[in-house]
């Protein structure tokens, strides 16, 4: 069986059932852990374009900080995600259900680029 390439995800494998599972992540899985033991605080969320793309970068400071920023943007999100991730067995489906595609951060793939293209356009 052929390895896949995470670089390279199409714009129809961002639906809804990726809307859902992010929503799942974010609300019911992470968050209540996330407001128990951190003050989160949001600051600027007025200042997200409606009904445009964006891009968020945000600085990581944590494992969780995906989950954080879905849930300062109140969006579902494509994430970039640095492509060993996607070698662990256990976490692969998990993040390729969040809607993430792989960033190779030793030699950037032109597939990464488009990808990223792509999705800002949809």
């Amino acid at each position: 069986m052929a390895k896949r390439n995470y670089a390279k995800r199409e714009t129809k494998e961002y639906n809804f059932l990726t809307e859902v599972f992010q929503w799942i992540a974010v609300w019911i899985l992470t968050m209540p852990y996330i407001f128990l033991c951190n003050k989160v605080k949001v600051i600027g969320r007025e200042n997200i374009p409606k009904g445009k793309s964006f891009l968020v970068a945000p600085t990581h400071s944590g494992y969780l900080d995906p989950i954080v920023t879905s849930y300062a943007t109140l969006r579902p999100i494509a994430y970039m995600a640095k492509a060993e991730l996607y070698n662990v067995k256990w976490l692969c489906p998990i993040i390729v259900a969040l809607g993430t595609f792989a960033v190779n951060r030793n030699k950037l793939e032109i597939a990464s680029i488009r990808t990223a293209q792509a999705i800002m356009k949809t």
